[in-house]
């Protein structure tokens, strides 16, 4: 019997509840607020939100309300939220370097190099929307280090003609595919007791029935012999279509990057939960210097009066008795609140550093253009070395499973790096400014520059920095003819002294 894991969308009870409160006018107040609890939140869908500044950052509702704040102004507070978001960058850190290099990779028969399978068509093209194959395992391992866990399902378009030539398959694009489906949309798993996948159930949304009647939710059921569309509305449960994939195991590959605690299911604790959660602590402690600052800046005069209705905004005065003697004036909070709240945000700041350095993954803040300061974030070898393994188990995997559907046979080989150097471009171009301030020979000058150009240019459009590296290696040959020129003419000289 397949675990129910709690988590799946679009059932009721399948996220986790919210904490519970004795206060109940106090939750309904907040639930007036729109206020998303992330106590009450998925975990992966707030992982994500947090990962992509969407969610309850996007429209502010991830904002805690004060003990005492009126809807108004927290709609206010929410309005003028930002999130600075340090998680995406760690994360990337810990990907990024694995999938940014080139990566050599052959398809070969009989030792000889090959491109006249599907197998050569489908690594540049795996999922339908031009994405090869590095392009697709680089957001299969993003996800995996959002959530602990993602799933890749290697699909088939099963009702393909099986006597169907390789060029005519080639020509209607009729092969697997491959998709992410994401922690969050686990319904149900069974694992056998070697800890491999039986059966999963995904949920795949909610939309039209097959039939027309109405809305359902829709969900796809894999085993190791068959695949099954499911509608479920209410409580009633209809198969739609069962294909027979026959591949004698599920096409699902779970990329793992969190701790198995549980033998019997997949599904972990994402493990930089931590870092999320103070990003969020930090999104709100932003929001709160944000809100002091414009309360200073934006003071309430008050002044005497006849005792007219006091009103209070920004354009507003608040009226004291005549009777009062306190001289007309600004209010505004005490400035020490507003000290105390950002000294409070650099110090969670420094707390999601120092974690994430203890996850491998090291922050520092380099010079751009000698005037701003940004920080950049650079994994450790180790962290490194292991994405890197995992993108090529998971390399394999996909090819393997595309092999069982296809009949293809073929000797594949990919290699992904294993020795890493992480460090900012900041740091490589003034490594090599250092060295060209020594004054070089031109051609170990124009060798630097190009280096520098190349670090530099990261993440720029590719066929310009194509043809700047053909310039610097086109002045850099040029450069080396020279210097062979030269020491040909100082061996003939040697040899008329030695004559």
């Amino acid at each position: 019997m397949p675990i129910e894991t709690g988590v799946g969308q679009g059932d009721a009870g399948t996220t986790i509840k919210p904490i519970s409160t004795n206060d109940q006018a106090q939750q309904i107040s907040l639930l007036s607020y729109n206020y998303k609890s992330v106590s009450a939140r998925n975990v992966y869908e707030f992982m994500t939100d947090t990962f992509l500044g969407g969610g309850g950052y996007r429209d502010g509702s991830y904002l805690i309300p004060h003990g005492r704040e009126v809807e108004m102004f927290y709609t206010m507070r929410r309005d003028a939220a930002f999130l600075r978001n340090f998680f995406a960058p760690i994360i990337k850190a810990m990907v990024d370097p694995i999938t940014n290099t080139g990566i050599n990779r052959e398809i070969k028969i009989n030792d000889t190099p090959t491109d006249i399978l599907l197998a050569n068509v489908f690594v540049d093209d795996v999922d339908y929307r031009c994405h090869d194959i590095q392009s697709f395992i680089h957001d299969a391992l993003i996800y995996s280090m959002i959530h602990g866990v993602t799933f890749v399902v290697v699909d088939n378009d099963l009702d393909i003609n099986t006597k169907m030539t390789v060029a005519d398959a080639i020509k209607t694009r009729s092969m697997p595919y491959v998709y992410i489906k994401t922690a969050n949309t686990v319904k149900a798993h069974k694992l056998d007791k070697y800890g491999a996948l039986e059966e999963i159930t995904f949920y795949d949304g909610e939309g039209k029935s097959v039939n027309g009647t109405g809305i359902v939710k829709h969900y796809t059921r894999w085993t190791r012999e068959i695949a099954q569309k499911i509608e479920l509305s209410g409580t009633k449960k209809i198969i739609v279509k069962t294909t027979e994939h026959g591949l004698g195991v599920v096409p699902v590959i779970p990329v793992v990057t969190g701790v198995l605690t549980n033998p019997e299911s997949l599904l972990v604790e994402p493990p930089h939960y931590d870092i999320a959660k103070i990003n969020h602590a930090v999104f709100n402690k932003d929001s709160e210097i944000r809100d002091q600052e414009r309360a200073q800046a934006f003071s309430i005069f008050y002044m005497q009066s006849d005792g007219a209705p006091v009103a209070i905004g920004l354009h507003s005065v608040l009226s004291l008795p005549l009777t009062t003697s306190i001289a007309p004036n600004y209010a505004s909070p005490d400035p020490n609140i507003l000290s105390g709240l950002v000294s409070n945000c650099e110090k969670l700041i420094e707390s999601l550093f120092t974690i994430a350095s203890q996850r491998g993954v090291i922050g520092v803040k380099a010079v751009r253009s000698g005037v701003a300061l940004e920080w950049e974030f650079t994994a450790q070898d180790a962290i490194l070395k292991k994405t890197a393994q995992l993108a090529e188990w998971l390399e394999y995997e996909i090819i393997r499973m595309f092999q069982l559907y296809t009949g293809e046979s073929f000797d594949y080989h990919v290699k992904y790096p294993d020795s890493f150097k992480p460090q900012s471009k900041a740091e490589d171009i003034g490594t090599n400014d250092s060295v060209l301030q020594m004054g070089m020979p031109p051609i170990a000058e124009l060798l630097l520059k190009r280096a520098a150009f190349i670090a530099a240019s990261k993440g720029q459009n590719e066929d310009m920095v194509k043809k700047a590296l053909d310039e610097f290696d086109f002045q850099i040959n040029n450069a080396a003819g020279v210097m062979d020129v030269s020491s040909d003419n100082n061996a003939d000289n040697n040899m008329g002294d030695m004559e």
